[in-house]
């Protein structure tokens, strides 16, 4: 009788053994994508959220490409200088405004189908929201706490060009800043499920 190998299993049996495995933790992937690019492959399809600590570590692209199945991004890694994440101990480094635009439009271009995307912590510009918007018409969760700016253009810059969004979170604005009524009243129409 033929010796029969882990080659011998179709991709369908293992994605069910890494699933059962990404259940339980997703570091519990970690091991076998290091074994070979076919399980590489297939636990790279079974990450559906990514939190991106710092980006100029890794290309944001790169990344976005390598996980074909995200349905949410977190990009909230930008904090302050010296501080640390509670889960990893690893520094979170200020993102100068030009990095951050760059890294928007990287998520963007990369033709995910988001759900989720979080920006808190950060500082958006305009254009960002902009962009954001003309390329992900499916978003449904954007969180924008603690934003550094957040004025009334960017908040009709969101209601305008995202029309598919249920939850937006702008809550704890960095830099206290009054809203004309009539742009809340404008996000407000757009019948969102919520507004934090």
């Amino acid at each position: 009788m033929a010796k029969k190998g882990c080659e011998d299993l179709p991709d369908d049996c293992w994605e069910l053994i890494f699933n059962k495995l990404h259940q339980r933790h997703h570091s519990l992937l970690e091991s076998p994508s290091l074994s070979c690019k076919r399980f590489l492959s297939l636990t790279n399809a079974l990450r559906t959220h990514l939190t991106i600590v710092d980006p100029r570590v890794h290309p944001v692209s790169t990344l976005l490409n390598r996980f074909p199945n995200l349905n949410s991004i977190d990009l909230s890694c930008s904090q302050d200088r010296d501080t640390f994440d509670q889960c990893s101990f690893t520094p979170h480094l200020t993102l100068e405004p030009l990095d951050l635009q760059r890294m928007t439009i990287e998520v963007a271009a990369a033709n995910l189908n988001l759900d989720s995307l979080s920006f808190s912590g950060t500082q958006l510009h305009l254009e960002s929201f902009r962009i954001l918007g003309s390329r992900m018409k499916n978003l449904k969760v954007l969180m924008c706490s603690e934003l550094r700016t957040l004025r009334d253009l960017e908040l009709l810059a969101i209601a305008d060009s995202m029309p598919c969004l249920e939850d937006l979170d702008i809550s704890y604005p960095s830099l206290r800043h009054v809203f004309a009524e009539n742009s809340i009243d404008r996000v407000m129409a757009l019948d969102f499920v919520g507004i934090l």
